[in-house]
This record gives structure tokens, C-alpha cells and sequence, in this order.
């Protein structure tokens, strides 16, 4: 949960803050942010002139129990202020197709944004990745819902595995995405170590959470966005290689 808006405050007082990046839901640590969350963060950024720029890609990937509330959704003001960066890539697999868009609700903002973009040749779509957009979005909610389900059973298979068998090791909480965040510090390595270890000596390869940043050290995500087959025989070379 946002808790620390104090602290959020004091930084977004700063006359050298401009912006915020926010990750809705967000990643690696699979949190859907409530909408009163949303509100106050707004409000603070509203009261000290910063931009928001929502990336919202796993949008789509809220778990059932936890509603997914678009910044721009929050308030007149709010959606004219915010930039908020989405697509159907995550949810429907299809980013290979650069098909990821911008949305800028007030005018010249926008024209900045736009022009940005040209600058630096990431405004074009090509026709695979439009037409795959508008079959997501007109005819994909049945598959979707589907998916979500899928990913939740996954999940709930995940942290079983680790409450029986790794209950040393932390799983945070997941209210959406499909990338399980592994609290891994316990061991007493590097993310990257770990990573390195487990792909070598257990055949499975998990991200380490250090690309995050120092403070992800000694962290690992773990895809499951999987057939339960695959994941299951993932889970037991992760245990495997988790045990040593």
C-alpha cells in the first residue's frame, strides 16, 4: 500500500521535481493501486505543479478481486495533466507488434508529446500491430477474462509451492501481472548470483531483481504467465535450486 505520502510530499515540494513516473498497476511488485491511493497521490502532484506519466501496459492484468482505476479516470484535471503510456501488448502477447500508444488529452501537451516522439522515430505503427490492437480491444474480453483466471490459478500454485516447500523465502502479494516478485535476501546473495546459480545448476532462469536497482537486490521475478505444466515442472527445479 502507498503509505509514505509524507514523504512523497516532501519530494515532489522540490523545486527540481518535474515529474512523476507512475507504474499502474505496478511492476515488479504486482500491486494495483486503490483509487484513494490514486486520489491523494494526485492531489499531492496537483498541489506542487507535477506532471504525471502513467504507464498503465498491465492495466488489463488486474486480478479479479482488484479493480484497476486509469490515473486520467480519477478527475477532470487529472486527465488533462497526465500523460499515460498502454497498449494491448502485455495482456493479449502481442509487443512484438509496436503496438503501444501515448494518450494526451489536452492539446498542447499533446503537440509536445507528438513532437518528441517524431524526434525520436517512435511515432509509427505498423499495420499488423493496429490491426491486432483493434481485435484485442473489440473482440478479446471473453479470451481476457479467461487469461486472468488462468494467470490467478497460476499464481495461487506459486505461492503454495513456496509456502510448503521455500518458507523461508518471502512471495509478496500479488494483485495483478503475471510476474511473481521473490523476496530472495534470506539466502544471502546477489540477485544476479542467484539467477546465474539457478539457470546452471537447476535449468531455470529467473530475472534478477537488481536490474530494478540496488534496492531490488536480492530479489528475483519469476514469469508465470505459462501453460501449468510448464510452470509446475518450473517450480520444481526452482525448489530444487532454492534448497542447495
Amino acid at each position: 500500500m502507498l503509505r509514505d505520502f509524507a514523504d512523497l510530499e516532501r519530494k515532489a515540494a522540490s523545486p527540481e521535481t518535474r515529474v512523476l513516473l507512475l507504474c499502474n498497476p505496478h511492476n515488479p511488485g504486482g500491486r494495483v493501486w486503490t483509487r484513494a491511493e490514486l486520489e491523494q497521490l494526485a492531489r499531492i502532484c496537483a498541489r506542487h505543479g507535477v506532471r504525471v506519466v502513467s504507464d498503465e501496459i498491465h492495466g488489463d492484468l488486474a486480478f479479479c478481486e482488484h479493480s484497476f482505476t486509469p490515473f486520467a479516470a480519477l478527475a477532470q484535471d487529472a486527465a488533462l495533466s497526465c500523460i499515460t503510456c498502454t497498449g494491448a501488448g502485455k495482456a493479449f502477447n502481442i509487443s512484438g507488434l509496436q503496438n503501444a500508444f501515448v494518450v494526451v488529452n489536452d492539446p498542447e501537451l499533446r503537440a509536445s508529446v507528438e513532437a518528441a516522439m517524431t524526434a525520436h522515430q517512435i511515432r509509427d505503427l505498423n499495420p499488423m500491430g493496429l490491426a491486432a490492437t483493434t481485435a484485442a480491444y473489440t473482440e478479446g474480453e471473453a479470451w481476457l477474462n479467461a487469461l486472468i483466471a488462468y494467470l490467478e490459478g497460476n499464481w495461487r500454485l506459486l505461492r503454495q509451492a513456496f509456502a510448503r516447500h521455500l518458507e523461508h523465502i518471502d512471495v509478496i502479494h500479488q494483485e495483478g501481472t503475471y510476474l511473481a516478485w521473490i523476496d530472495s535476501r534470506s539466502l544471502g546473495m546477489s540477485s544476479e548470483a542467484l539467477a546465474d546459480r539457478l539457470v546452471r545448476e537447476a535449468g531455470v532462469r529467473v530475472i534478477p531483481g537488481s536490474i530494478f536497482g540496488a534496492q531490488g537486490d536480492g530479489f528475483v521475478r519469476v514469469n508465470f504467465a505459462c501453460p501449468r505444466a510448464r510452470l509446475k515442472d518450473g517450480l520444481d527445479r526452482l525448489i530444487c535450486g532454492l534448497s542447495r
